[in-house]
């Protein structure tokens, strides 16, 4: 048994900032002891991964007096990238409705059990690969960014 059986069900909240704070439809079914078992090979996505892909936006389009500035080869460039992003952004907002509708319907969004198995190894590739950058002379520097001040950042 693990340690979350054995604590008992927990309440969880929606992450639709409209609804913070308000027991899912799954949170009130476990309070009245009714509740509902998600389908074999599906587990509900952490409510971590939740947050996060529900606080990434749609990026703006680039302005025309910046696109007027680059050179015709640039600015095809700068389209067929435009292009790819307004996909992908699409793509995402259909992810976070299906993920809003499941968190409203059931209180929580199912994934394949697979899928937290594959998170795990692309973090874990991720942080190897990123262990084995020589960032020395790449000309990227990190720092903290006050974006409302254009003159401020702290190197770390």
């Amino acid at each position: 048994m693990s340690a979350e059986e054995e604590e008992g069900p927990t309440t969880t909240t929606t992450m639709d900032p409209n609804d913070a704070a308000v027991p899912t439809p799954a949170a009130a079914a476990v309070a009245a002891g009714d509740e509902k078992k998600p389908p074999a090979g599906k587990v509900p996505m952490p409510d971590d991964y939740i947050a996060t892909i529900l606080s990434l936006k749609r990026e703006p389009p680039p302005k025309p007096e910046y696109l007027s500035l680059l050179s015709p080869e640039e600015r095809e460039k700068q389209l067929e990238f435009d292009a790819v992003c307004a996909k992908e952004d699409d793509a995402l907002e259909e992810l976070e409705a299906k993920i809003l509708a499941g968190l409203r319907k059931d209180g929580y969004y199912l994934v394949d059990e697979s899928f937290l198995e594959k998170s795990a190894a692309m973090r874990a590739y991720v942080s190897e690969e990123w262990a084995k950058m020589d960032w020395a002379g790449s000309g990227i520097i990190f720092g903290d960014w006050d974006y409302d001040d254009p003159q401020c950042v702290q190197y770390l």
